[in-house]
């Protein structure tokens, strides 16, 4: 028996269709979002900063709630397949190839791409899903064993400014991008694992399970090594002593102020915003537009100024009162998210650090709160409307400059106000 044969039996209850798509799709969501730190991470480049682990519990929402299988068991018949010449087909001492959850993953993606119930579009994506969470046990285990501790994110944010285009992380813009992008890859009807996928084995004599390790090892081999070259930076960075630091001698946040009282601080910083905002010398300070472009390096920062000039010479001059609702949007939001994450304004110097943080909330693509989308789509209207640039990621990435800016800038207000 093949190991093929052994998941074809033990899961000939599995349909494969578009319920099946959406639980795939709602596990690898439910990742990402599992905690605050997952959200900042996978949105955002930081390595090391963050502790984000794939449990027990995530690798049971697959096999034992989805595919309903005893992964004992299967274990079990899986290590008793032999090769030809008699031998194991998986040697258990390997602790990629081995791993019953990764060898679950893989004839996951063989079956959906034989299912009768999915067209070819619903696959495609059903595989590239698939293969982004076991990706996420890949990424998240060279985490824990690189990062037994969360590194400085000052120093994180340096090793990414370090980083040229020749790394995947600089061209997506996010981990999360990024393991979508090798998933993608791998996974390609025309990619390197095609015959792979489509075989997984057959009883010939041109193909037989080793490819399932072949393909195991193969990708996770890529993100291991993508991820040591990126930890080679980090540690010549640690070295160095380089940092992202933030204007802390010059710019001191209003934190305990905010967190006294939040329904008195949200209308006097609401107002104090808007009472700003239509005075472009009063509203817009360089060494904050600084900083912002320090940590967002895929943010033109003459988009972000064109952006906020705009809103500036907009207020209180449009019909639709774009930049009013938008200021209004933003500050309700800001105050949500910074009362649940109170340690952040009380880092009064850690200007950097709460603009990487609100980065990675504001930029990430598995973003569920609804006031977050609405006003995200809201900037993105002014964003396109003051620069009227064509690029989506351009105009993302200024879209959430924006909106770093204006929590920025009101809650320095005693700042500038003395």
């Amino acid at each position: 028996m093949s190991i093929k044969e052994v998941y074809d039996r033990e899961c000939s209850h599995l349909k494969i269709d578009l319920k099946f798509f959406k639980q795939i799709c709602d596990l690898e969501a439910r990742f990402v979002n599992k905690k605050q730190e997952h959200i900042e991470f996978f949105g955002g480049t930081l390595t090391g900063a963050h502790v984000v682990r794939f449990t027990q519990e995530d690798s049971d929402a697959l096999l034992i709630d989805i595919m309903q299988v005893d992964d004992h068991s299967l274990t079990e018949q899986v290590y008793a397949v032999k090769d030809k010449r008699g031998n194991p087909m998986i040697v258990q001492s390997r602790h990629v190839s081995s791993d019953i959850f990764n060898i679950s993953c893989f004839w996951l993606i063989h079956a959906i791409h034989h299912s009768p119930y999915l067209d070819d579009k619903h696959k495609q994506e059903a595989k590239i899903r698939v293969c982004t969470y076991l990706m996420f046990k890949y990424l998240t285990s060279l985490l824990a064993w690189y990062f037994k501790y969360p590194a400085d994110p000052e120093i994180c944010a340096a090793t990414y400014a370090q980083l040229n285009y020749k790394f995947i992380l600089k061209q997506t813009g996010s981990w999360g991008a990024t393991i979508r992008e090798f998933a993608a890859k791998a996974v390609a009807t025309d990619g390197i694992h095609a015959k792979r996928i489509d075989r997984l084995d057959q009883d010939d004599d041109s193909a037989d399970d080793n490819q399932v390790v072949k393909f195991l090892n193969d990708t996770q081999g890529r993100i291991r090594d993508t991820f040591k070259n990126i930890y080679a930076v980090f540690m010549e960075t640690h070295t160095q002593g380089m940092r992202i630091s933030s204007t802390s001698a010059l710019v001191e946040m209003d934190g305990e102020v905010i967190l006294k009282d939040k329904v008195a601080s949200l209308a006097t910083y609401t107002r104090y915003i808007k009472g700003v905002v239509g005075d472009e010398h009063s509203f817009i300070r360089q060494e904050l537009v600084d900083v912002i472009a320090k940590v967002m390096h895929t943010m033109p920062e003459k988009l972000l100024m064109t952006s906020l000039k705009w809103m500036c010479h907009n207020f209180g001059h449009t019909k639709e009162q774009v930049v009013e609702t938008a200021l209004d949007m933003i500050t309700e939001h800001a105050f949500d998210y910074l009362s649940a994450n109170q340690g952040l304004l009380r880092a009064k110097g850690d200007l950097a650090g709460l603009i990487s943080k609100l980065r990675g909330t504001y930029m990430s693509s598995r973003a569920s709160d609804e006031k977050l989308l609405q006003v995200r789509e809201l900037v993105e209207d002014i964003v396109y409307e003051a620069t009227r640039s064509r690029n989506e990621s351009v105009i993302a990435a200024t879209r959430t400059g924006v909106m770093i800016y204006v929590v920025v800038r009101m809650f320095s207000m005693h700042h500038y106000s003395s």
